[in-house]
């Protein structure tokens, strides 16, 4: 070759290595000034408003499928080394940014596993091993498995008894069949990866559902969240470090972190859980002389269906959280237990649930973004299980975090739990991979988010019906599992006289008493040493059925208004089953009561009521119903405009003085009557739904039966004379005084009823179930 092409070709070779290595100078560089530099200097780019929120190309079911076919069968046998790499698909973004300054001396020193590196070259053809301890797999003496699973459509008990899959596995099924894991590997000792097969599963779906923004991220298994946890902090704390969390926090959190000789730091919480200003002032005004410590540098969060509150924050509340890390180079351990417990928004007690997500991919579109997936930076470790949407008793989960921080949680893995038990892993496996595949879990998460939140609006709607609306206050959960009581103390007769943990203690146990177990708020201080402020009770509607927790909030109900003083009510029930005076109605009164319902409420109907149809048999189970029906429509009608003639006939029921002979050898004999209302034959009269107007003379009994007319029923019959003698006389007659005048009326026994012609006013007062207490619920 000329001399002149050589020394072109020189001159382009040197150029090349020049600038590769000025680019190779400067990603050091920048590594090292992001790993020493003080928190001011760091990095801290904000998110946009598509960044990392939503990726282009989200995996999908299709792809992973696609991916797997190209890679053929999976050939991982005992003491398989893998990483997450061979798993996953395209990444996007950067290298994480490098945290050696926030880890641990302990973390830092520790090193590969001898036996655990040397597991690496099992895999070398036609080796054999006389290195590490694996006991020989035919004396495991489990030689198969069976197990009967759901799917889809049907995963409820019934479901799975008629058409659940036998699922089996047995020890050979890798060598003697096309198997992908047996009993002979899974029973063998393992990686601190965890198991090659289920950790492929578990890659697949997190990048189906976070697609993490950086490069390098990676997972591996762990023992559960909570061993996860106690990992974690000895990755990024010394001891006398501060740990940030809301202010109030799971328990275990807390006592894992006091042995290692860490503190709490609570964060002021709202209805969306941890407040990023509060952060933010913390730390910006952190005086280390003061706190004893140095600035925190990890945060430990619950971001979706938090626990105890079961607060959700939103993409906005995640985004500025993951600013404020940014600006203080804060670590996050983002605990994510009840991520895929997200629940159809609440809709009241009286409305039809929200429509849940259509598909898988509606699912996932609809779920609240996690800070894994705003993570441009690595600085998240997130930690998942199977706790709460497969059984606890598996004891497995996984990290996601940088290949950094995976590294050193392998590392710690290898020497202290090593990787999840080998039976729960392969029985994962055969459910999850083998059996479901991505598709068939989506839809089992999917039909958990229905439960739960059919379990959600049960306990709500015992909350709306049961609790004094004045001393307890709630935000219905949008995910988890937990509903936050809190409970105001105004009106407390000990509030200023003893301290909120010993009323706390007292509410607790006087529910203990009723047959109710709570958790008491106190349980979930983040910072343990300061008083509470205020009185938090936390329910679960994770494992009650939805009777036992009507009836348990019942309960609850009466055990917090006797603390308080209040007299306890029992709303709905006008009728008790054991009361047979207030079982022998009179026709009149019943048939006002259903006209003033319908005039009230005009869409109830008779065939709406299963006890109240057209052949009505007046006994005891039937009243009860016909009470409850009708009661709730004329409540609602109360709430939105107060019509005291509806009130009338409430109280009317309650002291039902008129009665008829004939209907009460009918009730004995329990026959059938003949129908209790008749096709209307007119509108019903527009006085119907007026307020009686004052100085009307005509008398309640005038009134009834003009209400009769109006609305087509049977004739009024007349009952008991007015001079009939004894309180329940006396209260009728005053009540119907009270209807004729329309003026305030002084009541008989102190029940509360005084009508002025218009809204009905209410004082507090005794004896049996009054005006006052209808009108209260």
């Amino acid at each position: 070759m000329p001399l002149l092409p050589r020394l072109i070709l020189l001159l382009l070779s040197i150029i090349t290595l020049y600038t590769s290595s000025l680019v190779y100078i400067k990603e050091l560089a920048q590594n090292y000034l992001a790993d020493m530099a003080p928190p001011s200097a760091i990095d801290i780019r904000g998110l946009t408003d598509t960044e990392a929120l939503i990726y282009p190309n989200p995996l999908t079911v299709n792809e992973v499928a696609e991916r797997r076919t190209k890679a053929g069968k999976l050939v991982a046998g005992v003491a398989a080394g893998t990483s997450s790499d061979n798993f996953r698909g395209k990444t996007h973004g950067k290298l994480a940014k490098r945290f050696d300054h926030l880890i641990s001396e302990e973390s830092k020193s520790r090193g590969l596993s001898s036996l655990k590196g040397a597991a690496k070259f099992l895999s070398t053809p036609g080796i054999i091993s006389l290195g590490g301890g694996l006991p020989c797999s035919e004396y495991f003496p489990i030689q198969d498995l069976s197990m009967t699973v759901p799917v889809a459509p049907d995963f409820s008990e019934e479901g799975t008894a008629k058409s659940g899959v036998v699922v089996k596995t047995g020890k050979y099924d890798t060598t003697q069949g096309d198997g992908t894991y047996d009993l002979s590997i899974c029973l063998n000792y393992g990686q601190g990866t965890g198991s090659a097969q289920l950790l492929r599963f578990v890659v697949e779906h997190t990048e189906m559902a976070h697609s993490p923004p950086y490069k390098d991220w990676q997972c591996a298994m762990s023992i559960g969240s909570t061993m996860a946890l106690e990992q974690a902090y000895r990755i990024f704390t010394e001891r006398g470090d501060f740990i940030l969390s809301e202010q109030y926090t799971f328990a275990s959190a807390v006592e894992t972190a006091l042995p290692l000789g860490c503190k709490f730091l609570g964060i002021k919480m709202d209805s969306e859980g941890l407040m990023p200003e509060d952060m933010d002032d913390i730390l910006s005004n952190w005086d280390v002389k003061a706190r004893g410590a140095r600035k925190p540098h990890l945060l430990y969060t619950v971001p979706t269906g938090q626990n105890p509150s079961g607060a959700t924050q939103s993409v906005e509340r995640r985004k500025e959280l993951y600013k404020v890390c940014q600006k203080h180079d804060v670590f996050v351990i983002e605990d994510e237990p009840y991520y895929f417990l997200q629940m159809q928004p609440y809709t009241g007690a009286d409305a039809p649930p929200a429509a849940p997500p259509a598909n898988n991919e509606e699912f996932l579109r609809q779920l609240v973004p996690s800070l894994l997936s705003l993570d441009t930076d690595g600085r998240v470790m997130r930690l998942d299980s199977f706790s709460k949407v497969i059984a606890p008793g598996t004891r497995t989960g996984w990290v996601t975090a940088s290949a950094q921080i995976v590294e050193r949680f392998v590392r710690h893995n290898e020497v202290s739990a090593q990787n999840p038990s080998g039976l729960a892993a392969i029985t994962l496996y055969k459910l999850l991979d083998e059996t479901w595949g991505h598709d068939g879990y989506l839809e089992w998460l999917r039909h958990l988010r229905v439960e739960y939140t059919g379990r959600r609006d049960a306990l709500l709607a015992a909350c709306e019906k049961f609790l004094p609306k004045d001393i307890i206050t709630w935000t219905p959960p949008a995910a988890g599992m937990f509903l936050w009581l809190e409970v105001n103390l105004d009106n407390h007769p000990d509030a200023g006289k003893k301290s909120i943990l010993e009323i706390e203690d007292e509410m607790f146990l006087a529910c203990v008493e009723k047959g109710v177990l709570l958790s008491k708020g106190s349980w979930f201080l983040g910072d343990k040493t300061k008083e509470p402020t205020q009185l938090f009770l936390r329910a679960t509607f994770a494992a009650a059925t939805a009777e036992k927790m009507e009836q348990a909030i019942e309960r609850v109900g009466v055990a917090v208004r006797e603390a308080f003083g209040v007299k306890a009510v029992k709303p709905y029930n006008i009728f008790p089953a054991s009361s047979t005076t207030n079982m022998k109605l009179s026709i009149t009164l019943l048939t006002t009561l259903a006209a003033l319902a319908a005039a009230a409420s005009p869409a109830i109907k008779r065939e709406d009521c299963a006890d109240y149809g057209e052949q009505c048999v007046f006994d005891e189970n039937c009243c009860e119903g016909i009470c409850d029906h009708l009661l709730e429509e004329l409540l609602k009608a109360q709430r939105h405009k107060p019509i005291p003639i509806i009130i009338i006939a409430l109280k009317r029921i309650r002291h039902p003085l008129k009665r008829n002979a004939r209907l009460d050898k009918q009730i004995k004999a329990q026959t059938p009557l003949p129908p209790l209302i008749k096709r209307p034959k007119q509108e019903p009269h527009k006085a119907l739904a007026e307020p009686v107007p004052e100085g009307d003379e005509r008398g309640a009994e005038f009134v009834e039966a003009d209400v009769a007319r109006a609305v087509g029923v049977e004739a009024v019959e007349e009952g008991a004379p007015r001079g009939e003698e004894g309180p329940e006389a006396a209260e009728l007659a005053e009540l119907d005084g009270a209807a004729a005048g329309g003026v305030e009326h002084a009541d008989h026994e102190g029940d509360g009823v005084r009508v002025e012609g218009g809204p009905v006013a209410v004082d507090e007062g005794g004896g049996e179930l009054g005006l006052g207490e209808v009108a209260a619920v």
